[in-house]
């Protein structure tokens, strides 16, 4: 098995996040605010919004594929907007580690996805990494996207 070429930055990053002091309060507010606008966006069908949140360099490993990024990560969503209405559940088995302009989230999610054209709805669910990066705007950006799809048979 190839391991994704991001993987042991990504695990460095986590290692760093999860060792140094605590974060303070304003950080962590600032990374949950993100975390909840993008959720927001999703739910409200706003790409806009959503595309915001990304950095530049936005990277996403999606599962089984080779990983994206800058435009072909965002094209990876954008059908997301565009054939579909998207419904995010709240993030479950979350946990966030902050330390000065990066963040760690570690999540479970469960996505809704009825197709615009007609025809059922599909549900994913796993759970995902999401590495935060503060910008020089001092916002936090979606700058890593990282999530297993299980089998159906383990979902449950």
């Amino acid at each position: 098995m190839r391991l994704p070429r991001t993987l042991p930055f990504l695990t460095a990053v986590a290692i760093g996040v999860g060792c140094t002091g605590t974060a303070s309060a304003p950080d962590i507010a600032g990374v949950r605010a993100a975390i909840t606008g993008l959720r927001t966006a999703v739910n409200a069908a706003d790409s806009a919004t959503f595309f915001a949140l990304l950095t530049d360099d936005f990277e996403v490993l999606p599962p089984g594929a080779e990983p994206l990024r800058g435009a072909d990560a965002r094209a990876l969503f954008r059908g997301l907007f565009t054939e579909s209405t998207p419904t995010l559940d709240p993030f479950t088995n979350e946990e966030l580690q902050v330390s000065g302009d990066s963040g760690v989230q570690r999540y479970s999610f469960r996505l809704t996805v009825q197709p615009k054209a007609g025809g059922g709805a599909t549900t994913e669910a796993g759970s995902g990494i999401h590495v935060w990066r503060r910008g020089s705007d001092g916002r936090w950006h979606l700058w890593k996207d990282i999530w297993t799809n299980p089998p159906a048979a383990a979902k449950s």
